[in-house]
């Protein structure tokens, strides 16, 4: 069941990706220092706008923004 679950998960990223504006995803891209997909809330602190608002868009409350969360800030 596990590896079905992370077979879905692993295919829906490109989509989650396609989202993003180009703008958008290189922003992001540039905040995650580490290059781990995720930004942390040190990686969100050097941006004005996300860090205030770094809790909020934190979702699943990790700690961290995926790019689907973090695409809510432009939805705002």
């Amino acid at each position: 069941m596990k590896k079905i679950l992370l077979s879905i998960a692993v295919l829906c990223l490109p989509a989650m990706s396609v989202q993003a504006s180009e703008a958008e995803l290189a922003l992001f891209n540039q905040l995650d220092t580490d290059q781990n997909g995720l930004i942390s809330e040190v990686e969100a602190k050097v941006q004005p706008k996300l860090s205030p608002v770094f809790v909020t868009l934190d979702e699943n409350k990790d700690g961290q923004l995926s790019l689907a969360e973090y695409e809510l800030l432009a939805k705002d």
